[in-house]
C-alpha cells in the first residue's frame, strides 16, 4: 500500500518581498517575506568558521580566514573588525545581499613568540607564534597531584587539555581489567602536522610488559614497549621503527624517553642520551585525525595499556636537537 510521510525542513528566507522555491521538483511555492514591524533584533551579520594555521612564524604574514553572512532582509555593507590579543589590527568591509555568505581573507603578522588569540565578531581561534623549535610545543602535560576523572590542563597555551579516564574493560584475551589512560580531543594544533615531530615523557614502569603503548596517536605515531625494546615510529607502523634495548633498571624507576622524527630519520633518546636511530624510505606528512592517548592507544581499546606512571608528556611540531631535548626534559614536573 502507498504511504505518505510527513516531515519538515527548517529554512530561513532573508530577501524581503516574494521568494520562489520548490521541494522535490514540486510546483513553485511563493512566500512573502516582510520586515517585522518591531524591526530585527540582534546583529545584522554572522561570522562563521574562523581559521588560521595553529603554528605561525614570528614576523611573517599569516592568513586569517572566515565567512561573513548578511542575516537581514536588505542588502548592506558589513563592517568587520579583526583583533589579535585584544588589539584591533584590521577592519574589513564587504557589500552583501540578503542572506549572502562570503569567504573573507585577512593578513596578520605576529611580532613576538607566544599565543595569538584572534577574534572576529564572537568567534575566536588560537595560534602559537614561534621563533625556535622549542617554541613549537603543542602539548605539555604534567600529572602532578591529579587523579583519574580529572581534566589535565595543557601548559603549552593551546588548550589541548586531556581527560584522565579509569574504566573496567574486557580485554583481547577475554579477561576483565581496570585500565587508566589520558585521552586528548582532536584540535588543529595536535592534528595538522608536517614531516617533523618530537615526543617525550617521563615514565615509571611498574611491571614487566611484552607490549604496551606509552604514548600514541593511534597506530600512526607511537612510543611503545615491545619484546624487551623501546620502540618509536611516526607515519604508520609499516614505515619501520627505531628500536632500542630497554635498560636493565627499566622497571620501578623514572626514565626519560624522547622520540624524534626528522623527515626520513627516527631517533630515540633514553635518559637524555641518544640510544639509536633508524632511516625510513621516504618522509611522510604526519597529519592525522587519530587522537593522542597517554598510557594506551585509541585504535586498540582492548589491549596495549601501559602499567606505570607517566608525566612530563610533551609534543613539538619540530625535530628537537640533542641539546634541546636535554633542556626540555627538565624539570621532571
Amino acid at each position: 500500500a502507498d504511504a505518505t510521510a510527513t516531515d519538515s525542513i527548517p529554512m530561513q528566507l532573508y530577501k524581503l518581498a516574494h521568494n520562489h522555491f520548490n521541494l522535490n521538483r514540486s510546483d513553485d511555492m511563493v512566500v512573502m517575506v516582510i520586515q517585522p514591524t518591531a524591526g530585527v533584533a540582534g546583529k545584522s551579520t554572522l561570522i562563521e568558521d574562523l581559521q588560521t594555521k595553529p603554528l605561525v612564524k614570528v614576523d611573517t604574514d599569516q592568513e586569517l580566514v572566515y565567512w561573513v553572512k548578511n542575516i537581514t532582509g536588505k542588502a548592506d555593507t558589513a563592517v568587520v573588525d579583526l583583533y589579535n590579543n585584544g588589539r584591533k589590527f584590521a577592519t574589513q568591509r564587504v557589500y552583501l545581499q540578503p542572506g549572502e555568505h562570503r569567504r573573507m581573507v585577512s593578513k596578520y603578522r605576529p611580532d613576538v613568540p607566544g599565543i595569538q588569540m584572534l577574534q572576529v565578531g564572537e568567534k575566536t581561534v588560537l595560534a602559537k607564534a614561534y621563533e625556535t623549535a622549542t617554541d613549537k610545543q603543542v602539548l605539555k602535560i604534567t600529572t602532578g597531584s591529579n587523579r583519574p576523572g580529572d581534566k589535565l590542563r595543557d601548559l603549552s597555551g593551546l588548550k589541548n587539555d586531556g581527560q584522565w579516564i579509569e574504566e573496567t574493560r574486557r580485554m583481547l584475551d577475554n579477561s576483565i581489567s581496570t585500565v587508566n589512560y589520558v585521552r586528548f580531543d582532536n584540535s588543529p594544533s595536535l592534528d595538522e602536522l608536517e614531516e617533523e615531530i618530537t615526543v617525550m615523557a617521563w615514565v615509571y614502569p611498574e611491571a614487566k610488559q611484552s607490549m604496551a603503548d606509552i604514548v600514541s596517536k593511534g597506530d600512526f605515531i607511537v612510543f611503545q614497549i615491545t619484546g624487551g625494546k623501546l620502540s618509536f615510529f611516526a607515519g604508520g607502523w609499516g614505515q619501520g621503527s627505531c628500536d632500542v634495548p630497554l635498560p636493565k633498571d627499566w622497571e620501578n624507576k623514572w626514565h626519560h624517553i624522547a622520540g624524534v622524527c626528522k623527515g626520513r630519520e627516527f631517533t630515540v633518546y633514553l635518559d637524555g642520551v641518544k640510544a639509536g636511530s633508524f632511516t625510513i624510505d621516504r618522509a611522510v606528512n604526519l597529519s592525522s585525525k587519530l587522537r593522542w592517548v597517554m598510557g594506551g592507544n585509541d585504535e586498540f581499546p582492548d589491549q596495549r595499556y601501559f602499567k606505570g606512571k607517566i608525566t612530563g608528556f610533551k609534543v613539538y611540531s619540530a625535530a628537537l636537537s640533542a641539546a634541546e631535548i636535554e633542556q626540555e626534559m627538565l624539570p621532571m614536573e
